[in-house]
């Protein structure tokens, strides 16, 4: 009998962080959901050399909506979450402030899981976020 696969959640697994880190779990058997809404995207993963594979799932969600109503894998006990979603748009004057609701929101979301995953992954976050979680939870 196999171990059973390990699994991770990609938000933004899109982008280019986001498809290295997919291609890099699939090739070490973790079963992966990318959530992405496409928005900062340069292609569709259809387009990937990897888009068959069986321990791939794409959710085309916007992130924040993932986080916030209910889904299916939203309880799942993921052992690996990376946040590379953001919004990356030079005509959205509020860009700084929706990236920092996306993280806080993230954050907030990690905060109340019944369970702590291994590895938790957010390159772009901001502190500010983090003491908007501080004080919701106060």
């Amino acid at each position: 009998m196999s171990p059973p696969l390990k699994k991770a959640l990609i938000l933004g697994g899109c982008g280019r962080r986001g498809k290295h880190s997919v291609e890099r779990l699939i090739q070490e058997n973790y079963l992966v959901v990318i959530v992405d809404n496409l928005s900062c995207s340069s292609e569709h993963p259809e387009n990937w050399t990897i888009w068959n594979h069986e321990n791939l799932v794409f959710y085309e969600e916007d992130a924040i909506k993932f986080l916030t109503e209910p889904n299916f894998f939203i309880n799942f006990e993921w052992d690996m979450i990376c946040n590379f979603a953001k919004v990356k748009d030079p005509d959205i004057v509020e860009e700084k402030c929706i990236n920092t609701l996306l993280d806080a929101t993230f954050f907030y979301w990690l905060h109340h899981l019944h369970y702590k995953p291994s590895v938790i992954v957010s390159p772009q976050h901001t502190e500010f976020a983090r003491d908007i979680v501080r004080h919701i939870d106060m």
